[in-house]
C-alpha cells in the first residue's frame, strides 16, 4: 500500500495536479463570491458592499455545491483517467501492487485534492467577507459549521463516485461525459419531485351546472409511502429546489450528510469490484 500511495502522490505533485488544484480553488472562490454578491446582494457587481453576514457566506457555500462537482470531475479525468488511458495500471500490477491498493491510492489522492480545494475555498470566502465588506458579522453557529462540513462530505462522495466511473469506463472522455451529466440529472429529478410535493391536497374547480366553485380532491397529490420517499429524497438532496437557493432556506444537513456517506460507501465498494473484474490491456 505504501508503494501505491507513493506512486499516486508523486504523480499528484509531478504532473502539476496539486498546483492546478490550488489555483483552481482560489479562482473558484473569487468567482463564486462575485457571482453571489452580484446576483443577490447588489445590482452593482463590482461595488464594494457595505455589509455582509452569515447569509452571504451560506449562499456562497450553497453555490460551491453547484461548482465543485464539475471541478472534481475534471480533476478525476486529468489525474485518474489519464493514468488509466496510458495503461500505467499494468506496470503497477506487474510490480506486485494489488489492484485494490492501486484503487485506494488513487482514491486517497483524489479525496485529498477535494478536501484541500474545499478548505481553500471556504477559507477564502470568509477572508473575502472580512476584506471586501465595510462591515461584516460572521457568527460561527451550529448551522454554519454544519454547512461547511456538509459541503466537504458531499464533495468527498462525488469524488468517490467519479473515481469509480473512471475505472469502470476506462475511457476518460466517456467517464467525463457520464460524470458531468450526474449533477444536471440530480437537479432535474429533484426539481420534478419537489414540484410533485407542492401539489395541494384539494383544488378549486368551477362547475358549470351550479355556476359555483367547489373544492375537489387533487389527483396529482402525492400521499402515503410515496410521499415519505419523495420527502426523504428532497431533504437528502443538495439540489432540492431553486427557491431554497434564492431564499437561503436552511437544509437538513444530517440527511444530506447521511446520503453522501451512503454514496461514498457504495461508490467505493463498486470501485473495488470494478478494478477487480476489469482487464487492462
Amino acid at each position: 500500500m505504501i508503494r501505491a500511495l507513493k506512486s499516486s502522490f508523486f504523480r499528484f505533485y509531478k504532473t502539476g495536479a496539486l498546483y492546478l488544484t490550488v489555483a483552481g480553488s482560489v479562482a473558484f472562490a473569487f468567482l463564486v463570491a462575485l457571482y453571489v454578491y452580484g446576483s443577490y446582494f447588489s445590482i452593482y457587481a463590482f461595488k464594494r458592499p457595505r455589509f455582509l453576514d452569515n447569509s452571504f457566506v451560506l449562499m456562497c457555500l450553497n453555490a460551491l455545491l453547484y461548482v465543485m462537482p464539475f471541478a472534481i470531475a475534471v480533476f478525476c479525468v486529468l489525474f485518474t483517467g489519464t493514468d488509466l488511458e496510458y495503461r500505467s495500471v499494468n506496470n503497477k500490477i506487474t510490480t506486485g501492487i494489488s489492484r485494490i491498493q492501486i484503487y485506494c491510492a488513487d482514491l486517497t489522492v483524489s479525496l485529498l485534492a477535494s478536501v484541500i480545494s474545499c478548505a481553500i475555498q471556504e477559507g477564502l470566502i470568509f477572508l473575502i467577507v472580512k476584506i471586501w465588506a465595510v462591515k461584516s458579522t460572521i457568527r460561527f453557529d451550529t448551522y454554519l459549521i454544519g454547512m461547511m462540513i456538509t459541503v466537504v462530505i458531499i464533495c468527498i462522495s462525488f469524488t468517490a463516485l467519479y473515481v469509480f466511473f473512471q475505472y469502470f469506463a476506462r475511457n476518460k472522455l466517456l467517464a467525463l461525459v457520464i460524470t458531468l451529466m450526474i449533477i444536471p440529472c440530480v437537479m432535474i429529478v429533484s426539481t420534478l419531485i419537489s414540484s410533485d410535493l407542492k401539489e395541494p391536497y384539494r383544488t378549486q374547480v368551477y362547475v358549470d351546472d351550479t355556476d359555483k366553485t367547489e373544492w375537489k380532491l387533487n389527483p396529482a397529490y402525492v400521499s402515503g409511502t410515496k410521499r415519505e420517499i419523495y420527502t426523504f429524497i428532497i431533504e437528502a438532496s443538495p439540489y432540492s429546489d431553486d427557491e431554497d437557493f434564492y431564499l437561503n432556506t436552511k437544509k437538513n444537513l444530517q440527511k444530506q450528510s447521511a446520503a453522501a456517506a451512503i454514496v461514498f460507501v457504495l461508490s467505493t465498494a463498486a470501485g473495488f469490484l470494478a478494478i477487480s473484474k476489469k482487464e487492462f490491456p
